[in-house]
């Protein structure tokens, strides 16, 4: 049986956690040191030459440094924060989707994160008892993220996982799309791939960097109608890769 599988992660969602991230912003903000004191005057609003003159280098890249913190600081604390949704020990799953050979994409997604993983497990079971088959998870970079993540986020919530998710690019339990067309360490986006193999992107409406833009304005479903486009494009690709397309 082959699981076709894509999941859809968000920022750390721990209270406080962006606020950590604008508070070392702030407090590690520098001066690029290409920085010249003309642009720095500039930027201050200075204008009076002989006060350009007068003010020393070092006096000027403070408070060049001093306001621009606090102008900068909440972009390079959310491009941060926002990295956090590709880390298992910080970030966590908003939904899976996953399908069962040629059936129905089925998705995963409660009230938080612990309940999402519950029903995923939940439902693959369900599918898994009604066919004895061996199973295989198929996806793209599956390997080194989904199966990963799903992995570590059930690990903190003490959720044992109805199947291993622990499994090398060696292993045949797993068919890795990115892998397979590309190479071991090498990389293609499933966009890319779709467009490469004229398959119609899943990319069509959100991507990926508009995940937590979505979910924090409350647009949950658009995220998991994505999501399941991810799993319908991959089971074409993985088709087309195996040469089983018509």
């Amino acid at each position: 049986m082959n699981i076709f599988i894509d999941i859809e992660t968000i920022p750390c969602q721990k209270q406080g956690a962006y606020d950590e991230f604008l508070k070392d912003a702030r407090e590690n903000f520098k001066a690029p040191s290409t920085l010249t004191k003309e642009t720095m005057a500039k930027d201050l609003g200075i204008t009076d030459k002989d006060e350009i003159k007068f003010t020393s280098a070092n006096s000027m890249r403070e408070m060049w440094t001093a306001k621009m913190a606090e102008i900068k600081a909440p972009e390079i604390a959310d491009i941060e924060y926002r990295k956090t949704a590709l880390n298992g020990a910080k970030g966590e799953i908003y939904c899976i989707c996953f399908a069962l050979d040629d059936g129905e994409v089925q998705t995963a997604l409660g009230l938080d994160e612990k309940a999402t993983l519950q029903q995923f497990f939940e439902k693959l079971e369900q599918g898994l008892k009604a066919d004895n088959r061996l199973h295989r998870f198929i996806g793209h970079n599956i390997i080194d993220f989904d199966l990963r993540f799903i992995f570590q986020r059930a690990v903190v919530h003490g959720i044992k996982p109805k199947l291993d998710l622990n499994l090398s690019r060696y292993s045949d339990k797993a068919f890795d799309t990115m892998t397979e067309w590309a190479g071991y360490g090498n990389r293609i986006s499933l966009k890319d791939l779709c467009e490469t193999l004229d398959i119609p992107t899943p990319k069509d409406d959100i991507d990926g960097s508009q995940v937590w833009d979505c979910v924090k304005n409350g647009d949950g479903e658009r995220v998991a109608k994505y999501c399941r486009k991810d799993v319908i494009a991959t089971r074409e690709v993985y088709k087309r890769l195996t040469f089983q397309a018509d």
